[in-house]
């Protein structure tokens, strides 16, 4: 026999209760997981003081990224400087004393713009990279990217150079500060009557515009502090050097700022910073 249960209107209140108290529950759980305002506030601190506490270990981390291309900049030049010297009977490339010579860095008569703007500087900068290819040492490098150290700023203080293209300088002492005139004009030395460990290149100071009037200087003049307390620079060699700048601008390398090494004893010349070929001393004159 089959037994029928009637309808019990009950039935239906009790399964809406049943539903709303687990919909209550289910709310206050959700409220219960959730963020207060404080806590927020309290996770967002911790992120702050943990990217203050990281700041400067990225800092230093990115310089030290921008000093291995520096010095990989540095080698590169330094071997094509070699590999010119061992096709051209040994002559090194011309240093860049003016602007009017064929050199390391650029074709003669580079273009120069002093002063630009940065209206300007974008032609400008063009302008003198295409002279950079024309260059004596570009057919080994084929990028001009490798004369710009990566922590060489574009700034007011950079519109006021006379070189754009080029973070780097070199030694005079190639043509003996000037000195070394042959038939055709300006000479450069051979690589052979230069020392190994003679100074080639170096940054020049971005804080002083006027040293960029050409592509290469006296040793007294000017070096970098953009890598912090000491600067790469070139050797004759191919290889590279970290040198404290306080040690640069003493008798063991370029002396006193401006001196032209006239501080700096006789029994320690010539020098790997003075290294001019044409005089005893490795000076001027």
């Amino acid at each position: 026999m089959t037994i029928t249960r009637n309808w019990d209107p009950r039935d239906s209140g009790s399964n809406e209760a049943e539903e709303a108290t687990a919909y209550t529950t289910s709310k206050d759980r959700l409220f219960e997981s959730a963020f207060t305002l404080v806590e927020l506030l309290v996770v967002i601190a911790i992120l702050l003081i943990l990217v203050a506490i990281r700041w400067p270990a990225m800092g230093h981390t990115r310089n030290q990224a921008q000093t291995a291309v520096d010095i990989y900049n540095n080698r590169q030049l330094m071997a094509a400087a070699n590999m010119y010297a061992a096709d051209q009977q040994e002559s090194l490339p011309g240093n860049g004393w003016g602007t009017d010579s064929d050199c390391w860095a650029h074709a003669a008569n580079l273009p120069l713009y002093f002063p630009v703007t940065a209206a300007n500087f974008s032609t400008a900068l063009s302008n003198q990279v295409e002279f950079c290819k024309r260059g004596q040492l570009y057919a080994y490098l084929l990028s001009p990217k490798i004369f710009k150290c990566p922590n060489d700023l574009t700034n007011q203080l950079y519109f006021q150079r006379n070189i754009y293209f080029s973070s780097y300088l070199w030694n005079g002492a190639v043509c003996g500060y000037g000195n070394y005139v042959t038939a055709k004009g300006q000479g450069s030395y051979k690589i052979t009557q230069v020392r190994p460990n003679s100074i080639l290149q170096w940054e020049a100071d971005d804080q002083a515009p006027f040293f960029f009037n050409d592509c290469s200087a006296f040793p007294d003049e000017t070096i970098s502090g953009r890598h912090g307390p000491a600067a790469t620079v070139g050797l004759i060699s191919g290889g590279t050097q970290r040198i404290s700048l306080k040690v640069w601008f003493s008798s063991a390398y370029a002396g006193s700022q401006q001196s032209r090494g006239g501080g700096i004893p006789a029994s320690s010349l010539p020098n790997p910073a003075w290294c001019n070929p044409g005089v005893r001393s490795g000076l001027q004159y």
